[in-house]
């Protein structure tokens, strides 16, 4: 943002009551965890659509802000139950002693590895459904 005066003989800059509400409306986006590009996105909104596009830029913001609160309970959860079995004297990754794992196929130019785990599907038949109506359709796509 250009300031309305520069002072040639001290270098201060010189800015309009409506360019310091822009920069604080600028503050408050970026405290929102806006990008700059989606700032300059919202701040060239035509005027009649303005608040429109404000609250919609604001509810999709919300929600993934959400979705990543989510994921960092999620993973407090699982750091704080690692470090109760630490506590205990359980390795971290014990749980994988008791799981048995069917490795189907491993494709790295996706970067996809397939498992089936037969404790959570014990049928095989309900293993083969899962199989080609799931896995063999998303690898082929």
């Amino acid at each position: 943002m250009n300031p309305v005066e520069i002072n040639p003989d001290s270098g201060y800059r010189y800015y309009s009551i409506g360019q310091l509400k822009t920069m604080l409306f600028i503050n408050r986006l970026k405290s929102y965890h806006f990008s700059l590009e989606e700032i300059k996105e919202i701040l060239g909104t035509q005027e009649d659509q303005a608040e429109e596009k404000l609250y919609s830029a604001l509810t999709r913001k919300r929600s993934e802000i959400q979705e990543k609160l989510h994921a960092l309970e999620y993973t407090l959860k699982q750091m704080n139950s690692d470090l109760l079995h630490l506590e205990k004297g359980i390795p971290v990754m014990s749980y994988l002693d008791d799981i048995d794992v069917n490795v189907i196929c491993c494709i790295p130019e996706k970067d996809l590895v397939v498992a089936i785990v037969s404790q959570f599907i014990m049928n095989p038949r309900d293993r083969w459904a899962l199989i080609k109506e799931q896995i063999i359709s998303t690898i082929l796509t």
